[in-house]
């Protein structure tokens, strides 16, 4: 009885350390987590799937957000700035296009996305982007990422031109002053300062 017991335990013993351990490394769960913030009060991370398509996650460790969708491999963004109300990426979405995604720093807040954008200003949470819609009548538009109040900026630009291929350069004096130089109708490069009143 002794002898059959031992057998038993034996065989268990051995079974036991045949049983191939379960791998997380990519290869095995076809997820590789890239970390892109972890710091006192924001995380974000890119799981990247075996397909090719990944799925951003974020927070500030007392909570967890994530994209309801896998994204395609296209369209993979990189950090461009973060602040401790949002975290802003940037990408490439096809031939002369690009996006932000916006992640809000708040629970169950769902990213927002912007196509062409131009620059921003993330001390006030202010981004100027602006279409490929070649008859547009705005050239950019101004928004709050705080409270989605706008400016439209309508200024004549390059006939045939898409719009964000006439601006030339954009910047933020303040967050009451935007620089814009752009293509004019004329064919020449324009400049002006304009006065940033969101409605």
């Amino acid at each position: 009885m002794k002898r059959t017991l031992l057998f038993l335990l034996l065989g268990s013993l051995i079974a036991c350390q045949q049983t191939p351990k379960k791998s997380t490394a990519p290869e095995a769960t076809g997820v590789q987590v890239d970390t892109l913030i972890n710091d006192d009060y924001v995380f974000l991370e890119i799981d990247k799937f075996s397909n090719g398509q990944f799925q951003l996650k974020w927070g500030d460790h007392s909570f967890l957000n994530t994209t309801p969708d896998t994204l395609e491999a296209s369209a993979h963004p990189d950090l461009k700035w973060y602040n401790e109300e949002m975290i802003c990426l940037e990408g490439a979405c096809g031939n002369k296009c690009s996006f932000a995604y916006i992640l809000p720093l708040q629970e169950n807040a769902l990213p927002r996305q912007y196509l062409y954008p131009v620059t921003y200003l993330p001390d006030d949470n202010l981004i100027l982007y602006s279409t490929n819609i070649i008859k547009d009548k705005n050239l950019a538009t101004v928004e709050s990422l705080d409270n989605g109040k706008k400016m439209d900026i309508r200024v004549k630009y390059f006939p045939g031109t898409p719009p964000f291929e006439a601006i030339d350069s954009a910047a933020f004096e303040s967050r009451k002053l935007l620089y814009l130089r752009w293509k004019h109708v004329t064919g020449k490069k324009v400049v002006r300062i304009f006065n940033i009143r969101l409605k």
